[in-house]
Order: structure tokens, then C-alpha cells, then sequence
């Protein structure tokens, strides 16, 4: 049955045939039996095949409206998440927007804060002050030694002193300068001389008009006449010495005319002229005059250090001042003893101030420059010099100064230690820093080179065959010398330069600019340029400057001047600068 049902489901059943063929019993049974199981396996498998196969059927049409529901629902739930993803992918995007606007925000505050940085680190920086009034007082002292050309008369004799040459005046040499002399015997001598004199005089009056000296006598008459006529004409202004000056010179006259008369030949009365002779002879041997052996200032002041010289070295200058009670200049006495100085001449008018000061100090101090010295006494004198020599002493930390004065010398002959103050010892005026101050290079050329067009100074300088006009800014005038001083910028090359040749059309004279000079001075800012100002220094100490109060200072009070003026040039734009106040 079950073979025809497949021969029936193959559609095409054919007859089979059968081999006739002898079985066993038992394999029959086995052969039925393994069919049975075979026929009963293939139901089983038909039925659940079957069963496999509805089910699949069922499922199909319920996955189909399931799918479709599916479907639909996912496709709401694609719109929605499109939405959903949209919106999101908008948040995001804002939220991107939002980061990179801040990134961009804080990214340009660092380079802003970054260059603002570099700007401050490459832009240079200045500094300015206002210009005010102040004081400088410098009130270092410093003890020195005053040295002269200084030479000592002793005298071989013993006797009163008569000075002829007062203290502080000058003698020529073989000037006559002091008489030692008896003054008792003197007196008696000069009167018993004056009274034959007198006698002489009234004899030769009588024959004046034959005698061979009467040119001479009125000579004489005439030197005091003037010297009469001078006096008067200016008693109003007469001094003590001016009187004592003029006696002296009335009594030289007379002495004159009386050894005029005695030298004349006269036979009225030959005893007056021998006992004049006699006379003379006596005085001469009660009085020596001392003569000066050179030109120079005549001065009584002893101390017995006459023989100083600058050479002196720091052990002898500290034993000195150690000693200074000794060198106490003294008044010479009025009697003359034997080998015992009677005065001095100081042969030149130059003198000396010699000091040590701590090593340190010398940077404030230049060879060759002026500098006002100030002689801390009753007075106060203060006197010009000039630096002459600095002279290290490594050993001791000090430095030997040598000042030269050509100057106030009467007023120093009493002095030998002094205390002094080198450099004005103080200022008041405009005072500014000592770092603001620069210095230019200046030309110096004759004004007479110098036209005016219009208002503007200029000068004509050779270019080639050919001369042109060159405006010129004058910093500084001498009218006596006939010059004036320009400011050389070598950066313009249409300004005076030094070696330029300037041409003068009236007379056809040149002249080559080879004279360089400097000049200090300030910038001075000015709308925001840098204009340089020239000033001129009265004192100063390590930090600051007192100007003066004239043409040669052209900075007034309240100008904002630039205090760190390294690097700045002329005229220069500070646009490019950070400029801040001190």
C-alpha cells in the first residue's frame, strides 16, 4: 500500500516484477516486519512534516500583518527618531557652535594676552619727570695742604726791621724790601743828617739858577707835585696803604734831592758836604737793607714748611696734618736776629692745593677740568681750580689730588692745613636726574658766515662747482669771539657737517667746519617728539644736577624731560615707545 501510494504520488505507475525467488520463514517475518517499521517511520515523518508544514503556513500569514504593523510602526519610530536624531544632532551642533565660539573666544584672549606681552617686551619703555626746583648741598670735606714757590730771607745781622714791601705786594727783583738797623742809633744819625741836609738845601736854593743839576732838581719837584695831585684827586677813595705808599715815595724824592744838592760843587760852606758824607757813612753802618734776589709776592707769614712740593707722598702728607699746630703761619719778628728767617717771596702766582681722598671718590673726578674749591675757615673763601694730577695709592685705598689756582693768592698767605670742599658746596635751581642728561657734538664756525633769510639763520656751503643755503639751528653764541656753535646731526646729510666748506659771496673767503665741541643738554617731550634742549650744570652729585638760571639753559620749570634718555634721538616719535611717569 504503501508502494502504490508512491507510485501514485510519482503520478506514473508502472507493474512491477516479480522474481520468483524462495524465502525462508523467518526471513519473511524479517522482511515484513522491517517494512512495517519503515512504512510506520514514514508516517511518522509524514505527519510531522505535516505538522511542520501548517504551522509554517499559519506563521506566514500571521508574520505578514505582524510585519506589516511592524513595519509601520518602525517607520513612525524611524520618523520619530529621524526627529529625535535631528533635534539632538541640532543640540549637538549648537552645543559645537557654542564650544567653539568659546574656544575661539579664550584662544584670542592668549594671543591677545600674548602679544600685548611681546609688544611690552619688544616696545622700549621711557621714562619722564617733571622738572622742579631743588637743592644740592655737597659737604664733604677733605683736610689738604696749601703749596707755593716759596724762597726764605735770613739775614747775617742783628737789628730792628723797617719793612719797605707790605704783606701780599709784590717787589721786582732786586727790589729793596726791609732795612735792619739800630733804631737808636738810626734816629740820631738821621736827624743830625736831616738837619745838614737842610742846611745844603738852603745854600744850594740860593745858587740854584747856575747850578748843573737844576733840570734834576725840578725834576724831583715835579715827581712830587704828581704824586701830591694823584693823592688828592682820589682821597675819597684812599686807603691805608694807599697813604703809607705815598709817604714812602715823597720821602724817596726828598732823599734824591738831597743827594742832588750834596753832589753839586759849592765853595760857600765845604764843611756841610763832609760832614753829610761822614753822616751817610755812620747810618750805613747802623742799617743793612735787604734786597729781593727775585720778582715775586712779598710775604712776613713763616711756618718753616716753605720747602713743600706737590711730590709729597701719603705718609708725609698724614704726618703733616698731624702737625698742623706746628704750621701755623707766624707774623716774622720785629727784630732781626742772626740766621733767623725775615720773610719770603713767593716767586709764582700759581699755587697748589694738595689732598687724599678715599680711592673710591676719584670717579667723580677728571683731569683737566675746573672745579670750584671752597676753604672751610672764618671766611669761606672759595676759588676756582683746575685738576692738575690724580695719583693712586693702592696700599692705603686713597688718591693723591693736585689742584692748581692762579688766583686769591693774598688771601692764602696765612694758610697752610686747610679743610676744604672740592666743588661748589651748594646750589639751589632747577634740578633734575643726572642719568636724563646726554651730551651732542657741536660745530663751531665763524658768525660772520652767517645770513638771515627772512627769519630763518643759514649759511652757504659748497656741493660740487656750486654752493647751496643751509638752514642752521645756533645753539650757542660768543660775541666776543665771533663764533657761534651748531648741533651736528650726522644722520641729516642736508645739515653743516664737520670738513663741510662754507663760502662767504661778499668777499669769497671759505672755511673748512674742523672744530668739534660738546654740549649737554635734555630731551624734552613735546607733543609726543623728543626735542633736545641744551642746559648748562652749576653743581651736581651722583644722582642729580642743579642748572642754571640763564641764557644757557633753555628748560623751564614744569617741562616733562625724559629720564632715561638711552636709545632716544632727536626729534625722534615716542608713538612707538611706553612712556610712563617716574
Amino acid at each position: 500500500m504503501a508502494k502504490n501510494r508512491r507510485d501514485k504520488s510519482n503520478g506514473n505507475p508502472s507493474p512491477r516484477r516479480v522474481r520468483s525467488r524462495t524465502h525462508s520463514l523467518d526471513d519473511y517475518r524479517q522482511k515484513r516486519m522491517s517494512e512495517a517499521h519503515t512504512s510506520t517511520r514514514r508516517k511518522i515523518d509524514l505527519n510531522e512534516n505535516r505538522n511542520l508544514l501548517k504551522p509554517q503556513r499559519n506563521t506566514l500569514k500571521t508574520t505578514s500583518k505582524y510585519e506589516a504593523r511592524t513595519k509601520q510602526i518602525r517607520q513612525e519610530a524611524n520618523k520619530q527618531t529621524k526627529r529625535d536624531s535631528k533635534a539632538h544632532e541640532q543640540r549637538l551642533r549648537k552645543r559645537r557652535n557654542n564650544y567653539l565660539i568659546l574656544i575661539t573666544c579664550v584662544v584670542s584672549m592668549v594671543v591677545y594676552i600674548a602679544v600685548s606681552g611681546m609688544q611690552t617686551l619688544v616696545r622700549p619703555t621711557i621714562s619722564y619727570q617733571t622738572v622742579q626746583k631743588g637743592t644740592i648741598d655737597n659737604g664733604k670735606s677733605y683736610e689738604a695742604i696749601i703749596v707755593r714757590e716759596e724762597q726764605t730771607y735770613v739775614t747775617d745781622l742783628t737789628g730792628n726791621i723797617h719793612y719797605i714791601i707790605g704783606e701780599g705786594q709784590k717787589v721786582k727783583n732786586g727790589g729793596q724790601v726791609a732795612v735792619i738797623a739800630d733804631d737808636a742809633s738810626v734816629q740820631s744819625v738821621s736827624q743830625s743828617l736831616m738837619q745838614v741836609d737842610s742846611a745844603i738845601q738852603q745854600v744850594q736854593d740860593k745858587r740854584l739858577g747856575v747850578s748843573d743839576y737844576q733840570q734834576a732838581i725840578y725834576n724831583v719837584q715835579d715827581e712830587i707835585n704828581v704824586q701830591m695831585n694823584n693823592y688828592f684827586a682820589t682821597l675819597n677813595n684812599t686807603s691805608r696803604v694807599q697813604v703809607y705808599d705815598l709817604r714812602k715815595n715823597i720821602d724817596i724824592s726828598l732823599n734824591s734831592r738831597a743827594q742832588i744838592y750834596a753832589q753839586d760843587e759849592f765853595t760857600d760852606n765845604w764843611s756841610l758836604q763832609e760832614d753829610r758824607s761822614n753822616l751817610a757813612y755812620e747810618l750805613s753802618t747802623y742799617q743793612n737793607t735787604m734786597v729781593a734776589a727775585q720778582s715775586g709776592v712779598v710775604s712776613y707769614k713763616i711756618d718753616g714748611y716753605e720747602w713743600l712740593n706737590i711730590d709729597m707722598d701719603y705718609y708725609t702728607f698724614s704726618d703733616l696734618i698731624k702737625d698742623r699746630t706746628l704750621m701755623t703761619p707766624q707774623q716774622s719778628n720785629t727784630q732781626a736776629l742772626v740766621d733767623e728767617p725775615t720773610f719770603k717771596i713767593v716767586s709764582n702766582d700759581n699755587w697748589q692745593i694738595v689732598t687724599y681722598i678715599p680711592l673710591q671718590d676719584t670717579n667723580n673726578y677728571n683731569i683737566g677740568s675746573r672745579y670750584n674749591i671752597t676753604i672751610i675757615d672764618d671766611t669761606n673763601i672759595s676759588v676756582s681750580s683746575t685738576l692738575k694730577n690724580i695719583e693712586p695709592y693702592i696700599e692705603e685705598n686713597v688718591a693723591k689730588l693736585v689742584f692748581e689756582m692762579s688766583e686769591m693768592l693774598n688771601r692764602t698767605l696765612s694758610q697752610r692745613v686747610i679743610q676744604v670742599i672740592i666743588g661748589d658746596a651748594s646750589a639751589q635751581g632747577l634740578k633734575i636726574p643726572l642719568q636724563a642728561i646726554v651730551e651732542k657734538n657741536i660745530l663751531i664756525i665763524p658768525s660772520s658766515f652767517i645770513f638771515h633769510d627772512n627769519t630763518v639763520e643759514k649759511v652757504y656751503r659748497q656741493s660740487g662747482n656750486s654752493y647751496v643755503d643751509i638752514p642752521i639751528n645756533v645753539q650757542k653764541r660768543d660775541t666776543e669771539e665771533g663764533v657761534v656753535w651748531l648741533l651736528q646731526n650726522v644722520e641729516d646729510s642736508q645739515s653743516i657737517q664737520l670738513n663741510d666748506v662754507l663760502y662767504l659771496p661778499d668777499t669769497g673767503e671759505t672755511y673748512v667746519v674742523n672744530e668739534v665741541d660738546t654740549l649737554q643738554g635734555v630731551y624734552k617731550i613735546n607733543e609726543r617728539f623728543a626735542n633736545f634742549m641744551k642746559i648748562k650744570v652749576i653743581l651736581s652729585n651722583d644722582e642729580y644736577a642743579v642748572l642754571s638760571n640763564d641764557s644757557d639753559t633753555v628748560v623751564r620749570e614744569y617741562d616733562q624731560i625724559i629720564s632715561n634718555p638711552k636709545g632716544v634721538e632727536e626729534n625722534q616719535l615716542l608713538k612707538n615707545m611706553i612712556i610712563q611717569n617716574e
